[in-house]
């Protein structure tokens, strides 16, 4: 275990947590940011950016790439670890597989998918990265109608997988450009089913659903999860939160924030800025 001692610690690298890595090198705070998995968040899933102007067009990966880049030029390494708990003892003391004495936090940790089911199954997944590196997956059930559900769809469907949606009402919640796509695409869609269960065995996956009061069964390589999200908090004992700002972006739902994301990150390192004295 690492020891790690700063001003600040900045929990989360996509969006808001890259931005608020980069207002505080501005102002000249010492800092570290720290990410779990891969710069970029959520945003990494993204098939295709459309309502940022300054990367429209762009891939998930290729922003998180624009993100990653920023830091490096910027001069701020960061350092991957999970945080899993705060402590306040004088200062803040943050732990994962190594530790953080810190004056301040912010916590930029976003949304983390709704889980379907609490079983733990083989092929059922909840983000499309790992279906696509799975040789052995041909089709794929998603259920779920928003922006990420259909967007990872979209993806399955470019990469060749075949792909079945399941919405829940009639119409999914999303904006008119993927709407769009996703009528122009071959992907199936089952409009108002309503979930029943999931089996699985070692040939394939079964969604079980009931439409018209009617029940079907149908069997995939893979499911893909994408019901919506909820917050993604670290654990916080009773203790005085002055010191710790926590992002804005953690209670919205979606993929396609990074706008709001980035102005978060911006206005949590101005909050730490002038916490710290500045």
């Amino acid at each position: 275990m690492k020891e790690y001692k700063t001003d600040c610690l900045i929990i989360g690298g996509g969006p808001a947590g890259v931005s608020a890595a980069l207002q505080l090198k501005k102002r000249g705070v010492d800092f570290i940011l720290v990410e779990k998995k891969a710069i970029g968040g959520l945003v990494r899933l993204a098939r295709k950016i459309t309502n940022s102007p300054l990367i429209y067009g762009k891939t998930g990966i290729e922003v998180a790439n624009i993100m990653r880049n920023a830091l490096i030029k910027s001069g701020i390494e960061p350092v991957f670890d999970k945080i899993t708990n705060v402590e306040k003892s004088g200062e803040y003391n943050a732990f994962g597989e190594n530790s953080y004495k810190v004056k301040s936090i912010i916590i930029a940790t976003g949304t983390k998918p709704k889980k379907l089911v609490d079983n733990n199954y083989r092929n059922v997944f909840y983000g499309y990265d790992k279906i696509i590196t799975n040789k052995e997956i041909k089709s794929v059930g998603v259920i779920g109608q928003g922006e990420i559900a259909v967007d990872q769809a979209l993806s399955l469907h470019d990469k060749g997988f075949d792909v079945k949606m399941y919405f829940k009402n009639t119409l999914p919640n999303i904006n008119f450009e993927l709407l769009r796509e996703l009528k122009k695409s071959k992907i199936k869609i089952i409009n108002d089913a309503e979930f029943i269960s999931i089996e699985e065995n070692t040939n394939f996956t079964t969604y079980s659903y009931k439409k018209s009061n009617i029940i079907y069964k149908n069997n995939f390589d893979a499911l893909l999860i994408a019901v919506g999200r909820i917050k993604q908090m670290i654990k916080l004992e009773d203790m005085d939160t002055n010191g710790i700002q926590t992002t804005d972006n953690i209670t919205i739902a979606g993929m396609n924030y990074i706008s709001l994301a980035c102005n978060s990150g911006i206005n949590a390192a101005e909050g730490i800025y002038k916490y710290l004295g500045g």
